[in-house]
C-alpha cells in the first residue's frame, strides 16, 4: 500500500507535512486509506481521532477524509 498526499486546497505547508507523516502512524488518515471507506469528522475538536493541536491552529472545525484509489491496469 503506497500512501501519499497529492492534492490540497487552503492548507499549510505545515500541515500537509504532519499529513504525510501521519500517513505513516495510525491516525485517522492513515485508517481512511486502508479500509477504502470516507469519514466525516463534524467536528475537530472533539474527535478523539484527532490530536487537534495542529487542526486547530489550521483552523479546522470539520473534514471529510476521502480514499482515492488508483490501479494501474496493465
Amino acid at each position: 500500500l503506497v500512501l501519499d498526499v497529492v492534492a490540497t486546497e487552503g492548507l499549510s505547508q505545515q500541515f500537509v507535512t504532519a499529513l504525510q507523516r501521519e500517513l505513516m502512524g495510525t491516525g485517522p488518515v492513515r485508517s481512511v486509506a486502508e479500509s477504502s471507506k470516507g469519514m466525516l469528522i463534524g467536528r475537530v475538536g472533539e474527535d478523539q481521532r484527532i490530536l487537534g493541536e495542529l487542526e486547530r491552529a489550521e483552523g479546522l472545525r470539520a473534514a471529510i477524509l476521502v480514499p482515492l484509489i488508483y490501479e494501474e491496469s496493465a
